[in-house]
């Protein structure tokens, strides 16, 4: 894929001329990581983030045969209009390195997200602090930074979205309140083509700024 992407020089803009976020962009910093680390980016990952910070409910998805998140795990839906639910819970993510593969637990995950951006998940607070630099990005992110997104009155995280599970993830270093939002299906109408991802993901995100408002009272 970097091949294809060299040889054609296919990208969004031209570069220095937009900020976007990218999956071949993680894909090309995984290969950069394991051409250094001398290990696949699994091994690195594992041994430098997931084994020290104690995050055990969190694993990276590297063998091929892999099809099925380790129990006990939620399973998800498609709903098309006018049919049978359809299960989406099984599928391999060892195509998705760097950018999606990797499994963990709501509790890992928000624990990840207060070590990050505490400075205490091993990446200095320099580096931290360039990542918390948004910029003005694509319509679907608004401001991004390096490798997070940032709401007013939610804080900073990401996104996530595979098959039919979504998420959405925010941690405010003001107030040290972490928020995970996640939802198990998403709906199709097949007259219209049209998906509820968009609607879904901000019906999260909206539902995230209720759960934080509450927990304040």
């Amino acid at each position: 894929m970097v091949g294809l992407n060299a040889e054609h020089q296919l990208s969004t803009t031209v570069p220095g001329d937009g900020f976007y976020y990218s999956n071949t962009g993680y894909k090309i910093l995984g290969k950069i990581i394991e051409e250094i680390s001398g290990k696949t980016y699994s091994e690195f990952i594992d041994q430098r983030f997931i084994i020290p910070l104690g995050l055990a409910g969190t694993y990276s998805v590297w063998k091929g045969s892999d099809v099925e998140m380790r129990t006990p795990y939620i399973d998800s839906y498609l709903y098309i209009r006018g049919k049978d639910k359809i299960d989406t819970s099984e599928d391999n993510m060892t195509i998705n390195v760097t950018e999606g593969n990797i499994v963990s637990t709501p509790k890992d995950i928000t624990n990840w997200m207060r070590l990050l951006l505490t400075g205490n998940a091993g990446v200095n607070a320099s580096n931290v602090a360039l990542m918390k630099e948004m910029l003005p990005a694509d319509g679907g992110h608004g401001v991004y930074g390096l490798g997070l997104v940032f709401d007013e009155g939610l804080g900073y995280g990401h996104n996530g979205a595979h098959l039919s599970y979504i998420s959405s993830l925010r941690y405010n270093p003001d107030n040290d309140i972490a928020i995970l939002m996640s939802s198990n299906f998403i709906r199709v109408d097949s007259a219209t083509g049209n998906e509820s991802v968009f609607e879904l993901g901000f019906g999260i995100r909206d539902a995230c700024h209720i759960a934080i408002r509450e927990y304040q009272k």
